[in-house]
This record gives structure tokens, sequence and C-alpha cells, in this order.
């Protein structure tokens, strides 16, 4: 009885390249698709070759392939197993182990001898159990999937034994099922009725043969041959032998009975003509497969094979070749044999019912060198195509017919286990996702209009070969819509799973024709199926009017509407042109916001914030069903809005809970846990988080589910769990929340998606972790028209989130806690000062006021009694009262360099955090470090103002640590120090940009970069600093008016510092009769007057041919923030003409020009610096007259990417963008510019003051100029 278990095969997987196979020389193997029966190789041409066997020849044992190896050995439990194959079968070992049981996955079936088994004698791939009964030994066989079992009747007197009446094996079984085939023999099924073991006919035979012996494999030629029949019951399986071959007189001994369950929905079978109803699935009774007519009892056999092929569904094969060797021949006559497709053979197949479908191939050669053995190719193409292509079919049997059926000059023998070797490829799939210039693929009254008349058509390429067909090729074909091919195009050279793309040349398309087309991939050797059509009509036409925009909320004249940051209502038309389909809209130009109209000619109503104080310019354009736009120029509607109106709501918390708003809502503290102490400007609310101390209000009156801001100062106390600083209740939920963030360890604005427990939420959080101690100002901002969250931190910018679904909560409004699923949740524990809540959205003038304004002095010795603000001092001996500069009427300190200096009684400022420090000094002395302002650690200084020995220069200095001999950070002043001079010194560390400033005399020096990680938290000093733990650098001088700032100051609050009615300039260039232009207030930037350019009437007059005036080196950074002013009269307006420009190597790092383009004035900046640069602008709106004096100011806000323009102190139209990454460090052009390594025409009137700025400039500074 032979068994073999049905086993699938792992689906296929991607392999080596082509490329791999070419450097190989040769194929590869493609080792993740290799089975039991079949390896699969790539091909250096792309193709895929499978060589596929009916039974296994390998086995992955322990990971790695092996051969089969049927060799048998005894197991550590006493059981018997093959060495490798595919079955997990254990024989018995002797006494009552079953005979053999056969496992696969939790299924089984065992096979037990009716009495107790000898130990058996291992041989190869047997095991014998002798003597079984007397004169009978019980053989099985170990076979790649499964075994055979055969008794082996040794002579007459054995053949009578009661046994032989009816062989029984008793049977078990598990999740298996035992019964009869059609042809009445026996298998087992699974639950489900899959075959999981069959058996052919069960066959016994003699030994009685002349020229061969038979064995316990199969009968020797002419050995006599029974079948028996079989009775399968619930438990057991019996064959019933044929007593009269038993017995017969001409019977040879020994007899050998084989009651066979077998298996394997893969191998093969002879079929016997003499035998026509017998099966013999997988039964090589000679260990060869047959063919022809035997010349011993005359038999005629074919011989046949099933090969699994399910890989090779619909692929085309290029080639099929059944491999075989013959073994032997009767002799070496030519006569052919065949090679037959036939029909699937398996378990039940016979000579009868086995179709011969169509013949593919033969040989008439027998022999080679007079040797039989040889190998045989058969070519299958035409069958293995047929079944590749038939739907459902995934095997294909090929059998061998002798051509010669009626003579033994037919008569061949082969190997069992041939070889179908099958190179093949992969078509490609339709090409997919098409599109005509990227609009997807329709048809009829949904066919897209395309505005090109040469439209690029795409589609992604798919070839399931992977890597071995990475390059595919597409040809896209055209007509009109109804119509034949008019025409098609090829493109190759597209990677497998991308995407072809193909522009028709012009002229192909008509305007108003109605096309369609489709496409076809391709590889090296075939061309897919065509996709389904897809149609466009062609419309090359833009709307012939601009739309028509209005406002009621924001009408476009000269007066003042509305607020910025508030929401108002834009009606866009398509003013009569009947195939519009929307508008972009939006404040850039071209605009990028899209509004889809109500219906095709029709309108669309948007929702727009105000996004700036003063005017605001929305772009508008009509936009057909082709995507053309408007002919003309965007609409620029513009408006103006009024100054920002004020808070809904603001609580300054000066130790109390009122209301500044007109209709207030006071804070009321609850019971405990809160207490006032000094806050950022004043007091501020100290909350206890232990005790849930916080500050409350109902009926705020702001809707949470339109446009609204909240702000607030706050001051961690310490992290570790999650801290609400400000929000507004719901029913379950907080509607916002302004708080710290335990998860992220970041300040974060939180808004849930609804007032429902376990609802999502949207978060946007700080680019930086949260600090402890620390006065930080957050500000949150829902802007409704764009639906998003805004996070600001100190007045920087943090990111956006699109908020989801906007809801009003109408609870209390909350300074100290949050909700969440309608419990109160993470109390805040620290300090709370000055929180806001607005009904609108706030715009960058907002955000830079509650950031930066009012500039909190921490403290300001003027070192006069009478004038002290601040800490207590203490003055130490050599240090005394003296007069300080002339004509101030203050008093200085006068410090003898010695041991006379001022100690403050307590710490000014933090120094991990934003600071300033302001003084006016007079150096006596130079010769060492002489330090004017510092605060003490425990070691060093955290920061020192002073006079740098090294350099010369002043300094402003911070220890990076507070240790012995640290590293340190400084910036010097960019002239050198003077004795017996009065100088203004203003160092500031801004810890938010990351920096450290000096300002001498209002100029600044570069910045430096610098993190600080210490907070020196000892006394402030003037006159003194501190390193190594040692008082050091006593000043020799006057110190007047010493100032300390917690925040950084802006150069708009260094000329605060000077106490001039105007901004401090970096260069402030002033008219005198000298000759030459010189820059007052610095002294640094002298500028030459060059060609017609001449002084008069308090004014640098200049020709508009050649004349300008030139620095010597640049005057601000242009890849930093910087300002510039000017008060000029333009003569005519025929050309490009520079008020001022920066040069660079081919040109201007800016330019503060008129455009005869825009017709009015300009500020503009490039990027990079080379012929040929990006340049991005801001147009004024304001007109240009000829002959009018006119105040200009621009900035470059780097921290906003933003370019802006002011006319007589009034901000022009919506910021530029701009993100500028190179210094312009040429000298500065006073009515010049250079752009691509050439001058620009020279600027045609006067030029009445020039000032530049390092830093930006706010809008009162500005107007303070314009007004001066």
């Amino acid at each position: 009885m032979a068994v073999v278990g049905l086993g699938g095969l792992p689906a296929a997987q991607a392999g080596p390249s082509p490329a791999k196979a070419k450097a190989a020389d040769g194929p590869v193997e493609v080792v993740s698709e290799t089975t039991e029966r079949s390896r699969v190789f790539a091909n250096p041409d792309g193709t895929r070759t499978l060589e596929t066997s009916p039974q296994p020849v390998r086995v992955k044992k322990n990971g790695e392939w092996t051969a089969v190896d049927t060799s048998l050995h005894k197991r550590a439990d006493g059981g018997v197993e093959a060495k490798a194959t595919t079955a997990d079968v254990v024989f018995s070992g002797g006494k009552d182990a079953p005979l053999v049981r056969m496992t696969k996955g939790d299924k089984n079936i065992a096979l037990s001898w009716p009495k107790a088994l000898p130990a058996p004698t291992l041989a190869g791939d047997s095991a014998t159990y002798a003597e079984v009964e007397p004169g009978i030994d019980l053989v099985v066989h170990a076979k790649p999937e499964g075994f055979s079992q055969v008794l082996v009747v040794k002579n007459k007197e054995a053949a009578k034994s009661s046994l032989l009446q009816r062989v029984k094996f008793d049977a078990s079984t598990k999740g298996l099922k035992l019964g009869k085939d059609e042809a009445g023999n026996a298998k087992v099924t699974d639950d489900s009725g899959n075959n999981v073991f069959t058996s052919a006919s069960p066959l016994m035979w003699d030994s009685s043969s002349e020229d061969e012996k038979s064995t316990t494999k199969g009968p020797a030629a002419g050995a006599k041959r029974a079948f028996m029949e079989t009775v399968v019951g619930a438990n057991a399986v019996e064959v019933i032998p044929d007593q009269g071959m038993l017995t017969a007189s001409d019977t040879a001994y020994p007899v050998y009975v084989d009651p066979p369950l077998d298996a394997g929905r893969l191998g093969g079978t002879e079929l016997w003509g003499q035998a026509p109803g017998d099966t013999n699935w997988n039964q090589w009774y000679e260990g060869v497969a047959r063919a022809g007519r035997e010349n011993g009892d005359k038999v005629t056999v074919r011989s046949a094979w099933t090969f699994d092929i399910e890989r090779l569904r619909g692929k085309v094969i290029k080639t099929a070749t059944l491999i075989t060797t013959q073994v032997s021949a009767y002799n070496c006559t030519k006569s052919f044999v065949n090679l037959w497709r036939t029909s699937v053979v398996g378990a039940g197949s016979n000579w009868n019912n086995v179709g011969w479908l169509n013949r593919q191939s033969g040989t008439d050669t027998k022999c080679v060198n007079n040797s039989a053995k040889m190998g045989i190719d058969f070519d299958a193409v035409s069958a293995v195509s047929a079944a590749a292509s038939e739907q459902n079919t995934t095997q294909v049997s090929l059998g061998l017919w002798a051509g010669d059926e009626t003579t033994n000059n037919g008569w061949r023998k082969f190997e069992t286990n041939p070889v179908l070797h099958v190179t093949y490829n992969t078509r490609p799939k339709p090409p997919s996702e098409l599109k005509v210039d990227g609009v997807d693929c329709a048809v009829g009254d949904k066919r897209p209009f395309i505005r090109n008349a040469n439209p690029e058509f795409s589609a992604r390429l798919v070839d399931d070969d992977g890597s071995e067909n990475p390059i595919l090729n597409a040809r896209f074909y055209w007509g009109l819509v109804g119509g034949p091919d008019k025409g098609s195009e090829g493109v190759g050279g597209v990677p497998n799973g991308g995407i072809a793309r193909q522009r028709q040349a012009a002229g192909t398309f008509a305007h108003g024709g109605k096309y369609g087309w489709s496409a076809a991939a391709g590889d090296n050797y075939d061309l897919s199926d065509r996709s389904g059509f897809c149609e466009f009509e062609v419309d090359t036409e833009q709307p012939g009017r601009p739309p028509i925009v209005m406002s009621t909320d924001f009408p476009s004249d000269d007066e003042f509407h509305g607020y910025a940051g508030t929401v108002g209502s834009f009606t866009l038309d398509a003013n009569g042109v009947a195939d519009v389909k929307g508008f972009y809209y939006g404040y850039e130009n071209p605009p990028a916001n899209w509004a889809p109209a109500d219906n095709l000619g029709g309108k669309a109503t948007v929702k727009v914030t105000a996004r700036h104080l003063g005017r605001n310019t929305l772009y508008v354009q009509s936009v057909d069903r082709a995507g053309n736009v408007n002919v003309a120029q965007p609409v620029a509607y513009r408006f103006q809005t009024d100054q920002q109106r004020p808070s809904k709501n603001r609580w300054l918390l000066d130790g109390n809970g009122d209301d500044l708003a007109d209709a207030p809502h006071p804070l009321t503290s609850s019971s405990s846990g809160v207490t006032w102490v000094a806050g950022r400007d004043g007091q501020a609310a100290q909350l206890n988080r232990a005790q849930k101390g916080i500050l409350s209000t109902s009926d705020t009156g702001v809707n949470t589910g339109q446009s609204f801001s909240v702000a607030a100062w706050v001051k961690l106390d310490q992290k570790g769990d999650w801290n609400n600083a400000v929000s507004q209740d719901g029913n379950r939920n907080s509607a916002f929340s302004l708080q710290y963030s335990h998860s992220l360890g970041k300040w974060a604005f939180n808004t849930p998606s609804k007032d429902t427990d376990g609802a999502p939420e949207s978060w946007v959080a700080s680019t930086r972790p949260a600090e402890t101690g620390v006065w930080t100002r957050l500000i949150g901002v829902y802007d409704a028209a764009t639906e998003e969250i805004k996070l600001y931190v100190d007045g920087v910018y943090q990111g956006a989130a699109k908020r989801q679904t906007p809801w009003d909560a109408t609870g209390d409004l909350v300074v100290g806690r949050g909700k969440q699923n309608g419990n109160p949740i993470s109390f805040w524990g620290g300090a709370v000062d000055d929180v806001a809540l607005f009904d609108r959205a706030l715009v960058a003038e907002d955000i830079a006021e509650l950031s930066n304004r009012p500039a909190v002095m921490e403290a300001h010795w003027a070192f006069d009694e009478a004038a002290q603000q601040g800490p207590a001092t203490k003055l130490h001996s050599g240090a005394t009262w003296t007069a300080g500069r002339p004509g101030q009427g203050i008093n200085a300190l006068a410090l003898n360099g010695d041991k006379g200096h001022l100690s403050a009684t307590t710490p000014a400022v933090r120094t991990d955090q934003s600071f300033s420090v302001v003084a006016w000094v007079k150096l006596d002395r130079k010769g060492s470090w002489f330090n004017a302002v510092s605060q003490d650690g425990s070691t060093n200084s955290g920061f020192v103002l002073q006079y740098s020995h090294s350099s010369d220069r002043w300094s402003f200095d911070m220890p990076n640590t507070d240790t012995n001999s640290p590293q340190e950070t400084w910036v010097n002043s960019t002239a050198v120090a003077q004795t017996g001079v009065w100088t203004h010194l203003v160092g500031v560390y801004d810890h938010a940009a990351q920096q450290m400033r000096l300002y001498m005399n209002g100029s600044a020096s570069a910045p430096v970069s610098k993190v600080s990680t210490w907070n020196a938290a000892g006394n402030l000093q003037v006159g003194r600093g501190k390193l190594n733990g040692a008082d050091f650098g006593f000043f020799p001088g006057t110190v007047e008016g010493a100032q300390v700032y917690t925040r950084a100051l802006t150069a708009g609050d260094v000329a605060v510092a000077l106490n001039s009615g105007q901004p401090p300039a970096d260069a402030a260039f002033g008219l005198s009769s000298a000759g030459k232009l010189a820059s007052e207030e610095t002294g640094e930037h002298g500028a030459t007057l060059l060609g017609g350019a001449s002084l008069g009437d308090g004014a640098l007059m200049l020709d508009g041919d050649s004349g300008y005036a030139t620095t010597a080196g640049p005057v601000v950074r242009t890849d930093q923030s910087f300002s510039v002013a000017a008060r000029v009269r333009l003569d005519r307006t025929n050309g490009y003409f520079p008020v001022m420009a920066q040069s660079g190597g081919h040109v201007s790092g800016f330019y503060l020009e008129y455009s005869k383009d825009a017709g009015t004035w300009v500020f503009s900046m490039v990027e990079p610096d080379r012929v040929g640069p990006a340049e991005h602008a801001v147009v004024a709106i304001d007109p240009v007259f000829v002959g009018e004096k006119v105040h200009l100011a621009a900035v470059y806000d780097a921290s906003a990417s933003e370019l802006r323009i002011y006319i007589n102190g009034v901000p022009q139209g919506a910021p530029g963008k701009h993100t500028s990454t190179w210094h312009a460090n040429g000298p500065l052009l006073i009515g010049q510019g250079k752009f691509n390594d050439g001058l620009l025409d020279e600027f045609p009137g006067k030029v009445f003051d020039a000032r530049l700025y390092q830093g930006v400039l706010t809008p009162s500074e500005i107007a303070t100029l314009a007004a001066g």
C-alpha cells in the first residue's frame, strides 16, 4: 500500500532583476518561489523559467532546501522515519505501535497490523517486519510524499494462511474520514470532502519472469498480475487477494500483495490496455514509466503525468519542454514515441477514462551510440499555452504514447519523474489611472473639459513580473468620440508601476472637439489588452470678463470698515460668463483658495478673515470648466479695516479679577488655592494645584464655534502632569484649552471636536519644550474662515492644525483648569497674568502688541536717589554720585576702578530667558576687562556688559556654565571703544531667537547664536563682574541710567532707550554742504556722491542720469530682519528707479524703488545672489504723484518671512512672502541699484533723508518717522 500526502504551493514573490541575471551571465534562481516540485528562474531578457516535476524532488528542513532522501533511520522514541521527505510519516519500531502514522497539520491517519509487530530491519527506504505470519513478511517503503506497504508471501504453504483471505489494516483517523472513490478504491477525505489520501487499484503479482525479477516495488515484465477488491469500513481497510493466483500451480513465489492507499493531486500513472478499468496512480511497479507493447505478456502501457501550472495562468508561454530520460528500449530500431496533452490524470485515472486530446511532438530516436539510455526532450508549448489560457485551469497533464502499439518495437521505459521546463512572460496589465492633463478618466456628460490643445495623456503601467521587467512602454490611441482611431503614439522607458506620459503635438486637437482615447502597456515581448475608453472636450478660450467681487462687511472704498481679525462675507460673481465653474481667491497673487460656483456661470460666497490692520487686498480669478482663468490679472479687491478692536474681555489680574471690558465679567476666585504675587507686569494670580485653585466667570459672550483668540502670560512651577492655564467649559468638555501638554512636554492649544465623552481632539504644540519658572506669553487663535487653530509662544508662530467640527461652549471661562468627559482636570500649578479673550482671530499686529508691548522694565537706576526704580541697592566704597551727561540733569555713578560698585539686593532677570540690559557709560581708561553691569551666579556672572581688553571693543558676554574656567559666548561692538566719551550700550539675549545682540549708540552688531541653559540667581551689580568665584573687572569711569528688562528689546525699543523722538538708526543719512553724505548717528557709514549727484535745498539731488551715492560697505545684514526708511520726491515715472539698494555679487539684496510696471512704490528682495534670481515683492497701493514729497518705509521681518511697505506711515497691501538666505555684503547705494551684474536706472528727484535699521520697525515707530 502506498500513501502520499497532498501539498500546496507557496504564493509567487518578486525575485531577482534581469540586471542580476545579466551580471550572472545566465538565469538566476528566484529562491523565494522554490517549492518541493518547482523552481523559478529570472532570465536576462526579462522572462522567467519554471522547472516543475510531478513528484517532489526537494524538501525544506530547518529552513534550508535539501534533496529528497527516503533512507530510513530510527528515531529516539523508537519509531522509524525517512531522512528527508515532504510527508510527516512514522513507521512502527515494533510491538503494538501503529504500522504507520501520517500527519498533516492537525489531521492524521494511523494504520495498524492486527498483531504485535517485530522490530523492523532497515535497508535504504525499506523497513521489513519479518514473519508477521509464518512465511509472510510485511515491507514498507518510504516515498517522497508518503509510503507503500507490501505483503511478501514467500511460499505455497504461506499462501494458505487465513490472513490472506482478507488482508485487514485497522485504521484510526483524526479530522479525516475513510471512504471509497468512484472506482471502488479507498480514499480519505477531510471534513469539507476534499481528498487527502486516495488509492490506486490494489494489485498482486508473482515472480514468474524470465528476464527480470519482481520486487516489493513492482512486478517484473512477464510476471503474473491480478487486481484485488477493496473493502472500506469506518475503521478498517481490507483487500481480498485472488486465491486462484495464490494457489495456482504455475505461480512463482514469492507473491507480492500490495493493498495500496496512495495519494497526491500531482504525480503520474501507468495506463494498462489489458486492465482498462484499473488505476495505478503513482504506482510505478518496475520503478519506471513505460510506453508501448511489452514483449513478455503483451501488455500495452501508456504513461501520463500531471503538473502544477497555477503560476502560469494568464502568462504568455514562450517555450515549454518535457525533459525526461529514457532508461531502456526493446531495441534500437527507429520507432516513434509521442507526447500528448491528455485530460487531467489523477488517482482515479485509467485506460478508459483518460482522454488523449492532441499530439504535441515526438521522436523516433531510440538509441545513441547503441545505448538506449538517453535524454529526450518533447516540445509541449501548445499544451501548456492552451492550459495557461483556460479559465480555472491550474494543472496540465502530458502523456507518452508509443507510435507502434502492435509490436514490441515501440517498447520504451522512462524515469518516473520528468521535468516540465517552461519559459514564460507576464503580459502587462491594461493601463490604469488614466488621466488627461491630470483629470480622471470619464465619458459622456461627465467627460472633462481640457484647456490645452495638446494635452498630456497619462496612465499607470504595471507588469506582475515586477523586477524582471523594470522598464515598460505604453501606446496611446485617440480619435473622435464614436469614431475609429485617428492616431497613436508610443512612449518607452517607464518604470514598472510608474506613470507613462505622452503629450500630443500641437494641432492634434482643436478647440470644441470631443475626443476619445485609450492606452495599452507593453514589455520586451507582449502588449497588454487596451484600457477602457476615456473622453475629453477641448476648450482653449479664457473667460472673457473678470469676476465681480462684493462685500457688505468690507466694502471697497476709502473708508474703514470692521476690524482686523474678523470674518467677512464676500460674493464672487462670474460677471455673465456662462461656463465659469468657480473662483480662486486669497491674499496671495495669484490666489490659491478655491470656491466652486453655485452653478455654471453663477456665484460663490466665501468667508475671509481680514488679515491686516489698515489696507487689505483680496485677489480673485474666475475659472471656467476647462480650468482657464480670466484673461486679465486677478481682480484686486481692496478694503480697509479700522484699528484693532480691543479684547472682548481682559483680566490684568493685578490683585483682583476685574475685567477691563465695557460689559465686564470679573473673575471670581475659588475658596482656596489662589493668592496674589508679583506678575509679569504688576501682580499675578498664583494658583495652587493641590488645592485646585481657579478663577472663573460666566457668559463671556465669546462664541467658540466662530473665530476667537485667547492669550495669557503663564509661569509654570513644575512639570510632571497636564496643566491647563485657560479654558472655556462646555457641558462635557472644554471647547479649548491653553495648556502644558505632559505627553509632549510642550505648550499646546487644544480643541476637542465635540462636547461628548471621548471626543477626538485637534491640537497644535510649541516647537520647543515648555520651561518652568519662566514668564511665557501663550496665544491661541481660531480662524473660522480657514478652520485652523494656531499657537504663538512669546509672539513666535508655532504652527497650525485644522479644527474638527467647531462648536460653541456656553459655560464658564476658567483660569486654572480644564474639563473632560464631564470632570474638572489638569489644574494649573503656577502663576497666570494678563488673560485676554477676543471674539476674532488675532493678526500679526495684535500678536506683536500682546507679546512685546509694553516693555516691562525690571530695574532702572538713574543714579538719582529720587528717580530710582527697582530693587534696593547698596553703594560700596569707591563709588560716589556725580553729574551725568551734560544737559540731561541726571546723576550718574562714579566708579574708581578699584573696589567701587553698586549692588542690588535681588536678581533683576532670569538669565536663562530673554532679557535686555541698557546703560550709558563713560570709560576713563583701558588696560584690562572692565564690567559696567552684571548679575551674579554662584561662580560666574550670568552676563556682563563690559569693555573687552582683548578686542578693544564694547562687549556683551555670557558664560556658558556656572563653573570655574567656563567657556563663554559674546558679541562685540563693531566700533572700537573710546575713553572719555559717553556711549549708549544695549545688550539683548533673545531666548526665542537663540541670539545675543549688542547695540552701541543704536548701531547693531551681527547677532551671535546662543542658548542659555542656566540662571544666575544672584544680585545685579553695577561696576563689577564675577568670574571663578571672585569679584573682577571693576569699572573705572561713570555709569548712568542702568536699566534691565525681562524680554528681548527690538530696534524700536532701543530707540526708546535712547530717549529719542525717533527710532535710532544703524545709518541715518542727513545732508550737509560739505560735499558728501555722512552717517549722522553712527559715524560709520560715510557715503560718497558720484556723477550727477549734489547737495542742496536740504536734500540729495539726483539727476536721473548718472548721479547716486554709495557707502564703502554694507549697512545692514540682509539675511536678518531689517528696516529702511526715506523721504523722497520723484520727478518722473518712466522707469525703474531705486531709492535704496544694498549690493551683493550679482544683484542687490533688496530694492526700495519706483516701478513703472506697478505704477507705484515697490519693496523687493531676490534669492539667490546670481544672474536671473527669483524675486519676491510687496507693492504699494497708493498712486505716485510726480513732484510730491512722500515718506517711504519698508520692513523685512525674518521671523515672519514677510516684506512690508508703508507710505506716509500707512501700511500698503498684503505683505509679500520671502525668506532671505544670503547677505548682500556690498555697499549701500542711494539712488541706484545692482541687477544681473549691471546698474539700474538712476533715481530722478530728491532724497531728503535715509535711514536703515537692523530689526523690525513697528507700525507706530514708522508712523513716528513719517510724522517727523
